[in-house]
Parts: structure tokens; C-alpha cells; sequence
């Protein structure tokens, strides 16, 4: 399976329309996506997004609830009732709704940036400061206490 990789910036056009990267664009009609699913993110100011592998996988991992359970139904109405289909249209634009544009602050571009099975759309500007923070917590996680770092160095 393919892919998300990368991250792009493009510009929002006064329609709201987009060009969805040619790459991405390129893996979503191999897969015979016509349109992308989105979703808002919970934990970031961003939009998750992708084809029919990504809701296959949330589908699944939904599965895995209890159907009769408060979890289920919060995850159900999340993923559905919170979500929308992005048309990609002759020219590989897709329009980035009013709803996107309040949640994320997305403006005159947007990133397009890659998440494996799934991409995520961001304003530039907090994404920028997203991945800083990316960077920080992995270089954090990478430091080895120094009693540790000479016991692996014996």
C-alpha cells in the first residue's frame, strides 16, 4: 500500500479551492478515490484526511468497541456525523469549507503534510510550530540519562 509522505503548500484560491499535491492526488486515484474523506482532528488544529484504506482502518478499529457502548456512539458520531467528503474535481481541487477554514485557520494556504495511510491539511503558520514541537518531544525521547548512556557504552 502506498503511502502519504511529504508535506506541500498550496494556496486557497478566493472560492476556497485547492490543488490536492500531485503526489497524493496520484496515490488516491490509484486506489480509485474520487474524493477524501475528512475528519477535524481531536488533538490538533488540523483536518485528517485520506481515501478509502483510511476509513477502512478507523472502520476497523471501530469494530473493536462494544456497538451498544457510550464509547462507540461518541466514536460513531465522530467519525461520521463529524466528517465530510471533499470532492476532487477535473482540475484535482478539492474546496476547503467554511467548517474547515473556522477549525483550522486555514486562510491563503494550506500544508498538505503526510501521515502514512492518511494526510493531514494545516494553516502554515501552526503547523510550523506543531512540528517544532514534533521535533522537541522526539529529541527529548531520544536522550538517555547519563548513568544509562555510560552503561551502554562498558
Amino acid at each position: 500500500m502506498e503511502r502519504f509522505v511529504s508535506s506541500y503548500v498550496k494556496k486557497v484560491d478566493s472560492k476556497g479551492r485547492v490543488s490536492v499535491p500531485p503526489p497524493f492526488r496520484a496515490i488516491l486515484q490509484r486506489a480509485g478515490d474520487e474524493q477524501i474523506y475528512s475528519q477535524l482532528a481531536l488533538e490538533t488544529p488540523s483536518v485528517m484526511a485520506g481515501g478509502a484504506a483510511l476509513l477502512k482502518m478507523l472502520e476497523s478499529r471501530m469494530n473493536e468497541i462494544d456497538p451498544f457502548s457510550q464509547d462507540y456512539d461518541d466514536w460513531a458520531a465522530h467519525f461520521y456525523s463529524g466528517s465530510d467528503y471533499l470532492k476532487i474535481d477535473g482540475d484535482g481541487r478539492i474546496v476547503v469549507t467554511d467548517a474547515i477554514r473556522e477549525y483550522t485557520g486555514i486562510d491563503g494556504e494550506v500544508v498538505f503534510a503526510g501521515r502514512g495511510i492518511s494526510f493531514h491539511l494545516w494553516q502554515p503558520a501552526r503547523f510550523e510550530d506543531y512540528m517544532t514541537g514534533v521535533r522537541k518531544r522526539i529529541a527529548k525521547k531520544r536522550e538517555l540519562p547519563k548513568r544509562e548512556e555510560g552503561a551502554l557504552n562498558e
